[in-house]
């Protein structure tokens, strides 16, 4: 009996605890967007792309993907490189980031890239990548309106 007892206490107090509502966690803020791209970043420079793809979203997911499907992970001599970004800086209005930096290309000259970030369920993440010195298009296709009112030439120009 005194078995029992002890057993239907322990129970009680199991049921007890796991019925009590915790208040929910404080929502942290984001990450700033030259953050995530500088994490986003290395884990591309390191081939990481399960960990890159966690802040990838629309056409860089798909370049994430890409990467992947290129990469030979049995070769012995493959190389990472360190990607710096020098320069960065993120102009931010509303859930639309547009970050500029520079890099250096293979024979070390500077090339300006630019990548869009858009913040999605409260997290920054980097939405597309403009490559080799590509910039932006004059038009940004609908759902992608980063900044109303202004167009991506006035913006870059």
């Amino acid at each position: 009996m005194h078995y029992w007892a002890l057993t239907m206490l322990v129970f009680a107090a199991v049921f007890q605890t796991a019925c009590v509502r915790y208040p929910e966690k404080a929502q942290q803020p984001p990450l700033p967007p030259e953050d995530v791209l500088q994490l986003w970043q290395g884990f591309i420079d390191q081939d990481l792309y399960d960990s890159a793809r966690v802040y990838s979203a629309g056409d860089a997911l798909e370049f994430v993907n890409f990467l992947n499907s290129i990469t030979d992970y049995s070769d012995p001599d493959r190389v990472m490189s360190i990607t710096l970004l020098r320069d960065l800086a993120c102009q931010v209005q509303g859930d639309s980031a547009v970050c500029a930096y520079v890099t250096k290309d293979e024979i070390g000259q500077d090339v300006p890239d630019t990548v869009i970030l858009r913040l999605l369920d409260h997290r920054w993440k980097v939405w597309r990548v403009y490559g080799a010195g590509e910039a932006p298009p004059d038009t940004i296709p609908s759902g992608d309106v980063l900044f109303p009112g202004d167009s991506v030439d006035e913006e870059y120009q």
